[in-house]
């Protein structure tokens, strides 16, 4: 079955639409050690808002005419307040995707949600145990996931499977796939690795972009099921990055962002992070046969490391300067 494929970790699709969608990370505290997660940079620790200030929130967000709110983390289960959040943000209309590693889901969890999110989204990166639980950093979170997807399935939730692709992944990512359908996944989204250290050459877990479009050719010949891809493929596009308009973030203190992965940008660098990634593109793509209407890539990729906003760091066309 076909998919859709985008640049964008966040987002999928067009983004020319009139919605605004947010992702809210409502804490960095998290039972895994995965150690591809763009939240380990973060230099503020764990942290997270009260209930009252985001119910608060939450109605300013409506009033904005936020259409779909999507709750993040860190691991968002592990939050002490989750339920009354999530209660009042079904009350305000939103539609509610929950992003979740699935090993906290239990029968009376999953009940609960099923009555408050129009979709759920489960990270599962490899059938194969060893992979997995090493991907993942904790052993015995192979059974824990597959005890939390058979909850939400039993609930009736709408689920959304999540890979992390790389090097270790990919090995699997036939069987996988097939795993998820035969689970009654509704999607599977083929997820790009994200960064997370300064690049020193090309990145020993990365998988060529030939071999994955011949092999996500393959799944979508069989697969009964959509397979999705964000940040994937690297091939050139006409996307524009939708963060601060159609997309924005809410970290776990609180701020709003163009997106979560500027979280550690200094107030200074986010105000000019479009002047700054335009002059990036400038200077980077200059002689690149694409350059005339690339959209340049993920712009938030570098400021993992604190840096302003660049041409995506994993961009194959990408030169040095």
């Amino acid at each position: 079955m076909p998919g859709t494929d985008s640049p964008c970790c966040f987002r999928s699709g067009s983004c020319g639409d009139s919605t605004m969608r947010i992702l809210w990370e409502l804490s960095t505290e998290c039972n895994l050690g995965c150690d591809f997660c763009h939240t380990k940079v973060d230099r503020g620790g764990a942290q997270r808002l009260g209930l009252a200030e985001i119910q608060a929130r939450l109605g300013s967000l409506a009033a904005l005419g936020v259409s779909d709110v999507i709750f993040s983390g860190g691991e968002p289960l592990l939050h002490p307040h989750l339920f009354p959040i999530l209660e009042s943000a079904a009350a305000l209309g939103f539609h509610l995707d929950l992003c979740t590693n699935g090993t906290l889901a239990t029968a009376d969890t999953a009940r609960l949600l099923s009555g408050l999110l129009t979709e759920i989204s489960v990270s599962f990166d490899a059938s194969q145990k060893a992979t997995f639980e090493k991907m993942r950093g904790i052993g015995g979170s192979y059974e824990q996931v597959l005890r939390g997807i058979t909850c939400l399935q039993k609930a009736g939730l709408e689920i959304h499977g999540i890979i992390m692709v790389d090097a270790r992944s990919f090995l699997h990512l036939k069987n996988t796939v097939s795993s998820l359908e035969a689970m009654g996944i509704h999607s599977v989204t083929l997820l790009g690795r994200m960064q997370t250290e300064p690049l020193d050459g090309a990145p020993s877990w990365r998988v060529d972009s030939r071999v994955l479009q011949d092999a996500l050719g393959d799944l979508r010949a069989v697969s009964r099921i959509p397979v999705n891809t964000k940040r994937l493929l690297f091939t050139p596009t006409r996307f524009r990055c939708p963060a601060g308009t159609a997309f924005r973030s809410i970290d776990s203190k609180g701020r709003l962002l163009p997106c979560i992965l500027m979280k550690n940008m200094t107030p200074e660098l986010l105000d000019s992070w479009v002047t700054e990634f335009e002059a990036d593109k400038a200077s980077r793509c200059g002689h690149c046969e694409y350059r005339s209407w690339c959209g340049g890539g993920c712009p938030g990729a570098a400021c993992l490391f604190g840096h302003a906003s660049q041409v995506d760091v994993l961009c194959p066309h990408r030169q040095s300067g």
